[in-house]
């Protein structure tokens, strides 16, 4: 099973025009897929497929022809497959001051101690480095989308033939909103540390299309919001809840990176850094909780706008608060006794976390709720 990381990393060197401004800006879209015959992408070649083809669609969706200079590299040899021929593309990239710049790229990738890098035929190519070689071209915002694995394994590939779309007219309120007028950083990989992502599973039987679980969720998510102004926040926050559950739903039991490994009962989204994201301090949930005599830990205190005023019922499929007097009896997994419980479980979980909590009235429930960090 192929594991992603999404690392979408957005660096703002001067601040978004006003009106006719902002219109004329455009996106140059660098979009890359490893096809080289060392990648061996096997069965799961419609499953990248998908994802580069959605990639595709989330662009000229949300930007018209004229605001958006879109090429497409498939590397189909080894000799191809290596750092020099990526940062030549993205040499040729010409960016006006106010334009913003945009690579993706979906193939092989991995991690050493000098950080990430996407794994090529020819060699590695880092991640920083990419960055700095977008830097260099001075865009107003460079961005950086990676769709590759984050560990030490194998993973598989490859290109579709994308649908018809209809141009819009003018770019997306909601890619005004996200690409045009942030300043800053965003860095998001589409798991946390000690996590792999994983590809829908292959299911001939059913009409769902092929695609990994965060590129599909990327994807709804926007299709969903494209009409509306929307914030780095609301997006991670909406998307961790939606990775997680569509997690939990393709694998019930979990599920192994490779044969003879760990089961993995979670994928969880890994935000770093964007603009308005929270500072790495203070309390994580926005609850106060207490011994209940054994039996967990319950809640006597909560604080207004805080994660526990927004976690997500799975059942129902909907956000609400959690309330006061209500029991804290079980978390990623795990029995909670006693506050303590509570409390080293928040301190060791990624940033989604699902809570088992029962209610005098209404009986037990699970919920899950994103962490402020």
């Amino acid at each position: 099973m192929r594991r992603f990381i999404l690392i979408a990393l957005l660096i703002a060197a001067c601040h978004c025009g006003q009106g006719d401004q902002a219109i004329a800006q455009k996106v140059h879209a660098l979009v890359v897929g490893d096809l080289s015959p060392s990648a061996g992408w096997g069965k799961y070649t419609a499953n990248v497929a998908m994802d580069l083809t959605s990639m595709y669609v989330i662009l000229h969706e949300n930007l018209p022809e004229s605001n958006i200079d879109y090429r497409n590299i498939e590397i189909e040899t080894d000799s191809d497959s290596n750092p020099s021929f990526l940062l030549s593309a993205i040499q040729s990239l010409r960016p006006a001051p106010n334009d913003t710049v945009f690579f993706y790229f979906t193939g092989h990738g991995a991690v050493d101690d000098k950080g990430h890098y996407l794994a090529l035929a020819r060699g590695k190519l880092y991640r920083q480095t990419i960055i700095d070689s977008l830097l260099r071209k001075k865009p107003r915002l460079a961005v950086i989308i990676t769709d590759c694995c984050n560990a030490r394994s194998d993973g598989y590939l490859v290109v579709a033939a994308a649908p018809g779309i209809e141009e819009p007219r003018q770019v997306s309120s909601l890619f005004k909103s996200l690409m045009m007028e942030p300043n800053g950083i965003v860095d998001i990989n589409s798991c946390s540390p000690g996590e792999s992502a994983f590809f829908t599973p292959l299911d001939e039987e059913s009409d769902q299309l092929p695609g990994s679980i965060f590129s599909r969720e990327l994807g709804s998510w926007m299709r969903e919001h494209q009409k509306q102004r929307s914030s780095w926040e609301a997006l991670v926050h909406s998307l961790s809840i939606q990775v997680h559950t569509a997690f939990k739903a393709y694998y019930p039991k979990g599920t192994q990176i490779a044969k003879g490994q760990s089961v993995q009962n979670q994928q969880t989204v890994y935000a770093i850094a964007y603009p308005g994201k929270p500072k790495n301090e203070g309390p994580r949930t926005g609850l106060v909780a207490r011994d209940f005599e054994g039996l967990g830990a319950i809640i006597i205190d909560i604080v207004d706008g805080s994660p526990a005023t927004q976690v997500y019922d799975i059942k129902t499929k909907t956000f609400l608060s959690l309330r006061a007097q209500q029991v804290l009896i079980s978390a990623n997994g795990k029995t909670i006794e006693k506050a303590a419980d509570w409390q080293k479980i928040v301190n060791d979980s990624p940033q989604i976390i699902r809570i088992g909590v029962r209610d005098a009235k209404t009986g037990d429930h699970e919920y899950l709720m994103r962490l402020r960090y």
